[in-house]
């Protein structure tokens, strides 16, 4: 089988494939699509969860219906439509998360309490949650109460110090945000992240048809 030039082409092809799959980031974005969903903006981990199972079970539904359009459609019509549409979310991914950072709200309270800390150092809740030490803490209305606070050592659920703090937010308003900022464009990246999600699977996923199955079995034999 290796000596034919014909087999080793469809050899390359598929270890091809395999290449590009990583190359796009599919196994980042699947394992990781919570994190990323968070990271937009969502401000609860049970929702990040829901939303993160909601898209995986939306890439297995995918991945399914690919078998039946490979039998209906050419495979090359697909795997180049894919290809387009996975350059466009990952367009629409990237610009999310850009709207996002120049959008970041700015650090209008500072606690007395920080004042030696280099979280106080920070004026957008960007530059704070982008330091593994800080976080962001607001209430409702962002632009005007938002703080950067020194994350607490125990937990990251909560702040060391200020209003965040696992004393003073018990049963207050305030939000602790240590990995991500508010915005109102937090559902760009997760609209992003379902359009990749639907576009990967039809085209480089690892789908097979019925031709291929008789193919696959006649040069077994």
């Amino acid at each position: 089988m290796l000596k034919s030039l014909h087999y080793i082409g469809i050899f390359m092809l598929g270890m091809s494939m395999f290449m590009f799959q990583q190359i796009c980031g599919i196994n980042a974005v699947l394992y990781y699509s919570a994190t990323i969903i968070q990271m937009a903006g969502v401000e609860t981990i049970g929702m990040s969860l829901w939303l993160a199972a909601a898209s995986s079970g939306l890439y297995f539904i995918c991945t399914i219906v690919s078998l039946l359009l490979v039998e209906r459609f050419r495979r090359r019509l697909l795997m180049l439509g894919s290809l387009l549409m996975v350059f466009i979310s990952l367009i629409i991914i990237a610009s999310g998360f850009h709207l996002i950072a120049n959008s970041s709200p700015e650090i209008t309270i500072h606690d007395e309490s920080t004042k030696s800390s280099v979280c106080d150092a920070f004026l957008t809740c960007e530059t704070c949650v982008n330091s593994q030490r800080c976080g962001f803490c607001y209430e409702n209305r962002i632009d005007k109460n938002g703080s950067c606070l020194p994350t607490s050592d125990n937990t990251v659920q909560y702040s060391a110090v200020g209003k965040c703090s696992q004393k003073n937010n018990a049963f207050g308003p305030a939000i602790w945000a240590p990995e991500w900022c508010p915005s109102e464009y937090a559902w760009i990246p997760i609209v992003g992240l379902l359009v990749y999600l639907i576009s990967f699977a039809p085209g480089k996923n690892k789908t097979v048809s019925s031709k291929n199955i008789s193919f696959i079995s006649q040069v077994s034999v």
